[in-house]
């Protein structure tokens, strides 16, 4: 065979490789050479959240039993720059709340939208019953975090017991919450909330529960929890200034009834009759107690009460008790809301009681 005959049987050869390679439609489709302009290529997105929980990476609904209403992403902070709750909010003071937004897309947030509203304690949230205290806009990177701040100084309305609540999203990347209107932190992701209140025990405390108004007249369960779990999700700043220990509530602990005023206006506290010994460190043994009927004993086990709202805005007045604490001690009380109907628990306030 001379070099010329050579060669032929070279592209021969090659030839035939390449037909068996590309002569193929599934081979040419594997390689990105069939049918190129039916497919569109990779398309990276944002994936913006403000964690309800640590450990939290976006994922929606929150887990049933999780309490996302102390988000680790709100902080509020003092003129000294300490780190506050949100309850120790006084006239004429100098604060600034810190939003911390995770984006763990592939694509640069150059113009992630901020806003941070201010609201009573309450249970259920929309922009029409909350204020607006500000909004930024602030460039997120990809698999990154970003922080947005907001100096304020304090006006008589925003002083007591307060509520903070975050919403990111952005215009530009599409990435938008589930509603503008209702606040949905358990499905909504874009959504953060910081509800946590340090109440003296022995007080009254009031607070709100919004509704939509497809929520009206559905039958509602309010469920007061303290346990070890919650303990746990007592933020770590928190540990510093008080000896936080758990309180065991017994069976006839509380009792849901109207309030002697508007008629959207219940009242939470202990059942008529039933003294503060009904609430006692585990460790002291329970006193005897006159046996209730089964109905009521059953209700009281769960610590629930049912009830159905025929108003959107309803003002609960909660009966804080003498929990035996001393000075320095606190313990945590979680007020849980669920919709019997679905099972769902539409949101909650963590009291932190202390002696």
């Amino acid at each position: 065979m001379n070099d010329k005959e050579y060669l032929r049987k070279l592209q021969k050869d090659a030839k035939a490789s390449a037909k068996k390679v590309y002569g193929s439609a599934a081979n040419r489709e594997k390689m990105g050479m069939e049918n190129r302009g039916e497919k569109p290529p990779y398309d990276a997105t944002t994936y913006l959240y403000i964690r309800a929980y640590d450990g939290d990476y976006g994922a929606r609904p929150v887990p049933p039993g999780t309490v996302f209403w102390l988000s680790p992403d709100v902080e509020l902070f003092d003129s000294a720059g300490t780190r506050i709750t949100a309850t120790d909010i006084n006239t004429g003071q100098h604060y600034t709340v810190e939003v911390t937004v995770t984006n763990d897309g592939d694509q640069n947030c150059n113009a992630c939208m901020v806003e941070l509203y201010l609201d009573d304690p309450s249970i259920g949230f929309s922009v029409a019953a909350s204020s607006l205290l500000g909004s930024v806009t602030i460039p997120v990177n990809s698999h990154d975090k970003a922080v947005a701040s907001f100096p304020f100084t304090a006006s008589a309305a925003m002083a007591g017991h307060k509520c903070l609540f975050a919403r990111a999203y952005s215009f530009l990347s599409n990435e938008l919450p589930l509603d503008f209107v209702a606040f949905n932190a358990v499905e909504d992701r874009h959504l953060g909330q910081q509800n946590l209140n340090i109440v003296k025990q022995n007080t009254l405390i009031d607070f709100m529960i919004h509704l939509e108004i497809g929520q009206l007249h559905t039958n509602f369960a309010l469920m007061l929890k303290t346990d070890k779990k919650i303990l746990r999700q007592i933020p770590n700043f928190i540990r510093t200034n008080f000896n936080v220990v758990p309180i065991a509530i017994t069976a006839a602990a509380f009792n849901l009834q109207p309030h002697a005023g508007p008629l959207n206006r219940l009242e939470l506290g202990l059942r008529p009759g039933v003294g503060t010994a009904a609430i006692k460190p585990p460790s002291r043994p329970p006193r005897a107690t006159t046996r209730p009927d089964l109905s009521e004993a059953l209700n009281r086990k769960r610590n629930t009460w049912n009830h159905k709202f025929e108003q959107e805005f309803n003002k609960l007045r909660l009966q804080i008790p003498d929990m035996g604490l001393k000075k320095g001690e606190a313990t945590p009380l979680n007020l849980w809301m669920k919709d019997e109907k679905t099972g769902k628990i539409v949101g909650g306030i963590t009291f932190l009681v202390t002696g």
